[in-house]
């Protein structure tokens, strides 16, 4: 989910305007609202709210939320805790700047709620930069973060995946790189007969065992694998495996 649906989103939430003009019942998919009466407070989606205000033909009511005191609550709270705080709106962002853009006229103190709605987003955004980087230390394949909202996910999701796939590249290439040739002299375990080469091969606990083709009756068991060298690897030389030995 990319940030123009989040916003999108967003705009399906309510909130309550003034009109000035008089309109029955409008049906929507997501249902009816209305009547609209003159001076009188309805409920509506916030695209409808903002289209109409565009129009001068409403009134905004901010919500209850976007109000410096309780905005400031909000803030202090957050910064006392570890970790994220639910928030006021799931879309608290995308409405406060949806609606301080079409009707700043209709708010108060303006710019001291969009002053508090950037420090607790700054805040939040570090919690969530510190989150990702112990996640990525510690090197687990999932995390559980409460109270995050959706475009606070858009922020990071662009990078995250990139950044552990190339971690795990790296984490693979260093691997790689302790198999390599001058780690000691190879120690050769035993031919491999000419008609199981192509069988495969399977790890049975500490030795290697070849599985005949079927009819080429039971699987021949090669030697046990010394126990400095089990996690070394295994490397196919022609038609003799070499165990590589570890620094």
């Amino acid at each position: 989910m990319d940030p123009a649906e989040v916003e999108f989103l967003a705009e399906k939430e309510m909130v309550s305007i003034i009109p000035n003009f008089n309109f029955d019942r409008i049906f929507l998919i997501s249902g009816e609202i209305g009547p609209f009466r003159a001076g009188l407070p309805v409920k509506v989606p916030i695209w409808m709210a903002i289209n109409l205000r565009q129009r001068q033909k409403c009134r905004i009511i901010p919500p209850d939320w976007m109000d410096v005191d309780k905005l400031l609550e909000v803030k202090e709270i957050e910064s006392q805790s570890r970790f994220f705080t639910k928030m006021p709106s799931e879309h608290y962002m995308v409405e406060a700047r949806l609606l301080l853009g079409a009707a700043a006229e209709d708010i108060t103190r303006t710019d001291e709620i969009r002053t508090v709605l950037k420090d607790i987003w700054d805040m939040r955004m570090s919690k969530l930069r510190t989150s990702v980087d112990a996640f990525i230390r510690s090197g687990s394949t999932h995390a559980r973060l409460d109270h995050l909202t959706q475009m606070e996910l858009c922020s990071v999701r662009p990078l995250l995946p990139d950044a552990l796939d190339q971690l795990h590249r790296l984490q693979k290439r260093k691997s790689l790189k302790q198999h390599l040739p001058g780690q000691g002299n190879p120690r050769r375990l035993r031919s491999i007969p000419n008609e199981v080469l192509s069988a495969g091969l399977v790890l049975l606990g500490k030795e290697f065992t070849i599985h005949k083709k079927p009819g080429q009756g039971n699987p021949r068991r090669l030697r046990s694998i010394p126990n400095e060298v089990l996690s070394a690897g295994l490397v196919l030389l022609g038609k003799e495996f070499t165990i590589i030995h570890k620094k």
